[in-house]
C-alpha cells in the first residue's frame, strides 16, 4: 500500500475527545478520579465537622469545595472549549484531506497546507476514536478512525507509520509533583486545623 487518503470533518466530539486525550498526558483519568474521591471525602469531613461544632462554613470547606468543583468540572469546560472551538477557529470548521505515507503526513484545506516528515514528529497516540500525530507539544493532527470505514489494511498501515514517530523523553514531570506537593499541604492543613479545632 502506497498511501493513505482520507477526508476529515472534525466535529465537537472530535476536538472534546482530542482534549481529554491532551489532558491525560499530564493527568492519568485514574489520578484524576482518586483525587477526587479523596478531596471529596476530606470536603464532606469538614462540612460535617463545621456543622457538628456550630460553626460556619470554614475556609478549607470552601477551598476544598472550590478545589471539587474545579477537578470534576474539567470535562463540562473541554465540552464548552470544544463547541466554541469549532465556531471560532476556522481551522477547525474546514475539512481536510489528509494524505498518509510512509515518508510522512500531509494536511490540505482551503484556509492551508501542512506536511509532516515521520522523524519531525513530536509524538504519536492512538485514543479508542482517534489517532493523534503530535507536530508539536500542543498541536497535533487529529485523524478519527471513522473515516478509515472500518477497514483493517488502511487502520495497519497508518500504525505501521506511526510506529517510526521517536518516542518523546519523558519530561521532568513539573506538573505531576505540583499536584503532589499541593495534594500534601492542603491534606496536611486539614489535619492541623482538625487537631487545632
Amino acid at each position: 500500500m502506497d498511501k493513505v487518503v482520507v477526508d476529515v470533518k472534525l466535529n465537537e466530539k472530535d476536538v472534546f475527545e482530542f482534549q481529554k486525550a491532551h489532558y491525560a498526558r499530564s493527568v492519568k483519568p485514574g489520578m484524576r478520579y482518586t483525587i477526587i474521591a479523596i478531596i471529596s471525602v476530606l470536603f464532606v469531613t469538614n462540612i460535617a465537622l463545621d456543622i457538628l461544632s456550630g460553626n460556619f462554613i470554614s475556609i478549607t470547606s470552601l477551598l476544598l469545595g472550590l478545589t471539587l468543583f474545579i477537578m470534576a468540572g474539567t470535562p463540562l469546560m473541554f465540552w464548552m472549549t470544544a463547541r466554541k472551538g469549532l465556531r471560532t477557529n476556522r481551522m477547525l470548521m474546514t475539512e481536510h484531506t489528509y494524505t498518509i505515507t510512509s515518508d510522512g503526513i500531509s494536511s490540505v484545506s482551503k484556509n492551508h497546507t501542512m506536511n509532516a516528515k515521520w522523524n519531525t514528529m513530536h509524538e504519536f497516540r492512538e485514543t479508542r476514536d482517534h489517532f493523534l500525530f503530535y507536530v508539536g507539544n500542543n498541536q497535533a493532527f487529529l485523524i478519527p478512525k471513522r473515516v478509515f470505514d472500518n477497514d483493517e489494511a488502511r487502520l495497519g498501515f497508518v500504525r505501521q507509520c506511526a510506529a517510526v514517530i521517536p518516542k518523546p523523553k519523558k519530561p521532568f514531570p513539573l506538573l505531576k509533583i505540583t499536584m503532589a506537593v499541593t495534594f500534601g499541604f492542603i491534606v496536611l492543613m486539614f489535619i492541623l486545623l482538625l487537631l487545632f479545632k
